[in-house]
């Protein structure tokens, strides 16, 4: 046997087919939109809808280029590669570069995080009546035992079926002014 005989190296495992079906893709593709509807984004928007009205609204079309030109740029990076970004960043540039760009993240992340939680607090309050600070601290601790105990087909599918909240909460608001606003539009009638 020569050393360059590709037959008698052992070849890698075969991938399994992906699943498909409608199912899978709906699932996929509530968790990718419900993605960047987290409840720091959705507080944001409320907040700056409520004291600037329409006048912002024009960011929305010049942002969207840039947001997926973005999105799609660090997920072909990721694909080609077989990397996260981060580790991309690592092996192609100067640490002068990477470390300051590395605690900017982590800054933004811990700062994003805190505005989350504030925002599943502010909504469950809604809901629920205990202390802000209270549903805070044990959504936090709830979401971080789910991270370090859970594997992640449990968080992938806790956070599926999460994805369905904003879609199955319409119109079950226990506040009569939210409940008009969510509920779905009536027929108009003739007097």
């Amino acid at each position: 046997m020569r050393d360059d005989d590709i037959s008698a190296r052992p070849q890698p495992a075969s991938r399994r087919p992906p699943r498909g079906g409608p199912a899978h893709a709906l699932g996929l593709g509530l968790i990718s939109g419900a993605a960047d509807d987290d409840p720091s984004a959705i507080g944001t928007y409320a907040s700056a809808g409520a004291r600037f009205g329409p006048a912002f609204l024009w960011v929305a079309p010049a942002m969207l280029p840039m947001m997926y030109v973005v999105v799609y740029l660090c997920s072909k990076l990721g694909q080609v590669s077989g990397r996260g970004l981060f580790r991309v960043l690592h092996d192609s540039c100067p640490r002068w570069l990477l470390y300051p760009v590395l605690a900017g993240v982590l800054v933004g992340n811990t700062i994003e995080a805190g505005a989350d939680l504030g925002g599943v607090g502010a909504a469950l309050g809604m809901f629920v009546a205990a202390p802000i600070p209270l549903i805070v601290a044990v959504a936090g601790a709830g979401l971080y035992s789910l991270q370090v105990f859970g594997s992640y087909r449990l968080i992938r599918n806790v956070f599926r079926w999460l994805s369905l909240a904003p879609t199955s909460a319409r119109g079950c608001s226990p506040d009569p002014i939210s409940a008009r606003c969510c509920a779905p539009p009536s027929r108009p009638t003739w007097s």
